[in-house]
Parts: C-alpha cells; structure tokens; sequence
C-alpha cells in the first residue's frame, strides 16, 4: 500500500486465487476535481458564448452599413433603451429587416470617441428616441452618433447636420 498526496493505491488480491491481483487507485477529491473542471468548462462555454454572440452583432451591423452605402439617407426617429458598460453606451433597439422579420439591433457608442447617441425629446429612465437614418433599399436604421462617425459623411455633410440639429 502506499498514498502520496490525495491519491492512495492498493494492492488487492483475490480471496479465491490469489494469483489474480490489481491495483485499487483511490482518490479522495474526485467529487472537486470534477466540480472545478464542470465549472471551468462551463465558464468557457459561457465566454465562447457570449464572444459569438458580439461578433454576430457585430457582423450584421456592418452588412447592413455596407448595404446602404452610396444609398440615398432618410433621417428617422428610432425608439431605444440605453444601457451604460463604464464609457460604452448600448442602444437597444427593433426594426424589420429586408426579409420582414421584426429583429433586435444593438448599436454601441464610446462616451469619449464619438459622445453617444443624438437623444431627440426626453430621456425617461433607460428609453429615448435617437436619430438615425436608413437607406432606399434597406429598412434597418443606423443610429447617428453625436460626431456623425457611424456613417461615411463628407465634412459638408456633417456640417450641415450638426447646423440642422443646433
């Protein structure tokens, strides 16, 4: 017999033959050694999850960008509920894609880079109306931002915009 550590190996024989013999191998803290890695792989599934997920979002909200490119722009009022992550801002929101599906969007906003969503009307606790703008051949708003970076504006075009809106 002998133990080192939490393990502890056996020598057993048989009571009938005891020619026949084999090694017991014990170990004391399987039931955590199994919990630990339930959980770490639970947790990694979670983070590829959630990874997957963002990237997703992502993908979708530049096929949509890239779709209405050179497009003729409509300027629209688009309802969101706005969650705060430190300095990013989430506007939440749904819209009926090209196929008619009623689907969620999510745009997000560096409070530092491009300031945030343009709040039209009152903000009453998390949902607001922010301006956004959709293409002639694509019914899924672009929510502007406050520096008008989310589209491709030449400089005349964002002047005349932040004239309008002042």
């Amino acid at each position: 017999m002998g133990k080192k550590g939490n393990y502890q190996v056996v020598t057993v024989a048989s009571t009938d033959d005891p020619s026949l013999v084999t090694i017991n191998l014990a170990i004391d803290n399987m039931r955590t050694v199994f919990l630990t890695t339930t959980g770490l792989i639970l947790l990694l599934l979670l983070v590829t999850w959630m990874s997957l997920g963002c990237f997703l979002r992502t993908h979708k909200m530049i096929k949509v960008i890239k779709e209405i490119n050179g497009q003729k722009l409509t300027p629209v009022i688009v309802p969101v509920e706005l969650v705060s992550y430190g300095k990013i801002i989430t506007a939440l929101y749904r819209a009926s894609n090209a196929q008619g599906i009623n689907a969620k969007y999510a745009a997000n906003f560096n409070k530092d880079s491009n300031g945030g969503p343009i709040i039209i009307g009152d903000k009453i606790r998390n949902k607001c109306n922010v301006l956004a703008v959709v293409g002639e051949s694509n019914s899924v708003p672009i929510l502007l931002d406050q520096e008008f970076m989310r589209c491709d504006f030449t400089y005349n075009e964002m002047q005349a915009l932040k004239e309008a809106l002042s």
